[in-house]
């Protein structure tokens, strides 16, 4: 078509052999996997993609604008959530919230027009989460009257009491007889909004035995950063420098292998319970 409209050369006086492309981009139905066929888009800068069988016939055409909904809808027939456990730590005291936590415990603080808490369930239950743990300590017994006020208990909603504070990954030694699967854990107060169907992929596709979900951050710093030896000379001045980090949300899948290296009723927040797992070669 391109050799046509370039040269005004008619079809019929010319064999189209003479033109069209005799190494097109493909891909055989063997192969096909959304991973190869995403990179291929990406690498060749192409809209449309032949897939053919073994006799190097087409048995379909796939377009550029069609992958994110392939890979959606793979994702979504994966269906994790609904086989997996929620975990939500819900224990702390909210300090950093003070005076407020004074009179509601965190899980209950209102955003928007709902609680924390709800929100929560509603961000995991809209990927098809359906079975949660709620490890409480503080003003325990308020966030069990609001979750029966509200009508939120049944079979799937379950709490595990703290007797003392445990920290932010203590109190999961309790649920050490309750996993057979991975299963996510999230604190209180975080909100995401992605298909964490996506999350638990990736986990179980790199053999992970916990994984952190991260955030990208880039903090400036306003001012003139000298650089200098253990002897304090001088080497070079950066103005004001960019840094790029890696920032924990609070967000994690986790083994049930990892419960077994918790110490019993020791408090026990998660960057310990992660520097363990690191020095036990647990994958991370």
């Amino acid at each position: 078509r391109r050799k046509i409209l370039k040269s005004g050369i008619g079809i019929k006086y010319k064999s189209v052999e003479n033109y069209y492309n005799k190494k097109p981009i493909k891909i055989f139905n063997i192969d096909a996997s959304i991973k190869k066929i995403k990179n291929i888009f990406q690498k060749k800068k192409i809209e449309i993609l032949p897939v053919l069988n073994n006799n190097y016939k087409i048995v379909k055409v796939i377009l550029r604008s069609e992958i994110s909904r392939l890979f959606k809808k793979k994702i979504a027939k994966l269906n994790y959530l609904k086989k997996i456990s929620i975990v939500v730590m819900a224990g702390g005291k909210g300090q950093r919230l003070d005076p407020i936590t004074r009179i509601f415990p965190k899980p209950l603080i209102p955003i928007k027009d709902k609680t924390a808490i709800e929100n929560i369930i509603n961000s995991f239950s809209k990927y098809g989460a359906k079975k949660f743990y709620f490890i409480l300590n503080y003003k325990a017994d308020l966030i069990k009257a609001f979750f029966k006020s509200k009508n939120l208990l049944s079979q799937k909603i379950s709490f595990i009491d703290e007797q003392k504070p445990l920290g932010t990954a203590g109190g999961l030694e309790k649920l050490k007889n309750k996993m057979r699967d991975s299963f996510i854990v999230t604190n209180c107060d975080v909100f995401f909004n992605f298909n964490f169907n996506k999350l638990l992929l990736n986990h179980k596709k790199n053999k992970n035995d916990l994984s952190l979900v991260v955030s990208s951050e880039t903090s400036y710093l306003p001012y003139g950063v000298c650089d200098v030896d253990k002897n304090f000379d001088f080497k070079k001045i950066r103005e004001k420098p960019v840094f790029k980090h890696l920032i924990t949300t609070g967000l994690y899948v986790i083994n049930p292998s990892v419960l077994k290296i918790i110490p019993k009723n020791k408090y026990t927040d998660m960057n310990t319970l992660i520097e363990i797992a690191k020095i036990k070669n647990f994958k991370i």
